[in-house]
């Protein structure tokens, strides 16, 4: 098996995400591995999980971005933050959102612990109460409220 560097990682994450190449899959995705959406309490289970994961994303906007910085990286951890900006033109079924055809930008954090190169556990965090917000599914704290 060849080793994997943690900035290949990245970088192939990254390239699944943006461009859709989800045969870099099972480069990145171990076998066994487990994703933990902290934002909704759901686990991802496999590659195939984490396949599904990016399909459902890129359905619902299909013209994202996602950009990792900063990343911090030790043998086997790799943890940062990510950006995403995106249209959303797709259905959310999980949230009873149509698409609303606006532009969202937010972020969130990730841990990821690998063996052999490859991603076996991962914790997600995203901001969803930007994402709702700028989806006007929620409404903005008025400034100086409590």
């Amino acid at each position: 098996m060849i080793e994997t560097t943690n900035d290949e990682l990245i970088e192939g994450v990254a390239e699944m995400w943006n461009e859709g190449n989800l045969g870099l899959v099972d480069e990145y995705i171990a076998t066994d591995f487990v994703g933990h959406l902290m934002e909704d309490g759901r686990d991802l289970h496999g590659p195939d999980g984490y396949r599904q994961w990016v399909e459902e994303t890129r359905e619902t906007f299909p013209d994202l971005r996602l950009a990792f910085e900063p990343v911090f990286t030790a043998a086997d951890v790799v943890c940062g933050r990510w950006a995403f900006t995106g249209t959303h033109e797709g259905q959310m079924p999980d949230l009873g959102i149509e698409p609303t055809g606006r532009t969202v930008e937010f972020s969130g954090l990730f841990i990821d612990r690998l063996e052999d190169g490859r991603v076996v556990e991962m914790w997600h965090l995203t901001d969803t109460l930007t994402l709702m917000q700028q989806l006007g599914v929620l409404e903005p704290e008025a400034a100086g409220t409590a």
